[in-house]
């Protein structure tokens, strides 16, 4: 395997753990990494976890206001967003990370609703998709799309095969996203809605969580696989199911979460590995699990969040997809 330093002989060291040289520009594209954001009780702070080594640390930026039961996804290589979530009542805001700078601020487009509790996907280069959710008042089946061209937001026509919160979202980029378990009437659901991003067409997939839960986590190793990790059946499980993108079959696997864990977050490098951070065991906790794509396997990590919290929001930058 090459070296980074056969690679980039006339680069600083500095360089090649900030960024990566794009061919024949000499520009430093924003280096791979996971970050984490919001989270009980009302946090602010967004944590940036380093793919190349994993090493991890509070961001100098915040969101715009600290808050929890929020949604993150991610346009790979620009930006991560940040959705809704609650303070003294849902909200509808909009956060903004860049990941040239990792500077945050909240943009002008907002939620068509305020929600909390609910899940975030992403068509990286094209779209962000925010679905479900509670605004308080009443759960919803609503899927709102943020256009990366331009941030504009509004509400499209399709919308989730029921109203539901405490689920959660990943995406096969290019493909279509997924949106996993949660709850719905005040029963928890092991269903699997699916959104193609050709048209944003979304209905209930045949295939199904292997047990019903809410609170959970979701990241995936897009063109593969998406992962489902964590939450409550009314009692946390550490349990890890996984979608194969090609058939939409759908099953638990062997490695499972180094604790039972539910409010937790997901952000994953595509192609290398899934990360599990944060939630709720028998309190707050600030770990990190890995799941490595090329064997399932999962366990937790030495670096971990700042500080213990929960119900905080995942995204990544794994580059260009």
């Amino acid at each position: 395997m090459l070296s980074l330093a056969r690679l980039f002989p006339s680069t600083k060291v500095s360089e090649w753990v900030s960024g990566v040289i794009t061919a024949n520009s000499g520009f430093i594209a924003p280096a791979p990494a996971g970050y984490w954001a919001g989270g009980a009780s009302t946090s602010a702070v967004i944590d940036k976890t380093a793919f190349l080594d994993d090493a991890t640390a509070a961001l100098a930026a915040t969101l715009s206001a600290g808050r929890r039961l929020l949604a993150g996804c991610a346009n790979s290589g620009t930006a991560a967003y940040w959705g809704g979530g609650y303070i003294s009542g849902a909200v509808d805001t909009i956060d903004k990370t860049t990941f040239s700078t990792d500077a945050n601020a909240a943009i002008t487009p907002t939620l068509s609703v305020a929600r909390r509790s609910y899940a975030s996907c992403a068509n990286s280069g094209t779209a962000g998709y925010w679905g479900g959710g509670d605004t308080g008042v009443a759960e919803v089946d609503s899927i709102d799309k943020t256009a990366f061209s331009n941030d504009a937001t509004a509400v499209i026509t399709p919308t989730l095969s029921s109203v539901r919160n405490s689920q959660t979202g990943c995406a096969n980029s290019g493909t279509a996203g997924y949106w996993g378990g949660g709850e719905s009437g005040g029963g928890v659901i092991a269903t699997i809605d699916k959104t193609a991003f050709s048209d944003d067409a979304t209905a209930a997939l045949g295939a199904t969580l292997s047990a019903a839960r809410k609170s959970l986590a979701g990241c995936a190793n897009s063109g593969t696989a998406g992962y489902w990790g964590g939450g409550t059946t009314g009692s946390n499980v550490d349990t890890i199911d996984k979608t194969t993108f090609s058939t939409d079959a759908t099953a638990a696997i062997t490695p499972t979460l180094s604790a039972a864990t539910r409010e937790l977050a997901g952000a994953a490098h595509s192609g290398t590995a899934g990360y599990w951070g944060g939630g709720y065991t028998s309190g707050a906790v600030d770990k990190i699990d890995k799941t490595t794509f090329s064997t399932d396997a999962t366990a937790a990590i030495t670096p971990t969040l700042s500080s213990t919290r929960y119900a905080l929001g995942g995204a990544a930058n794994s580059g260009t997809l």
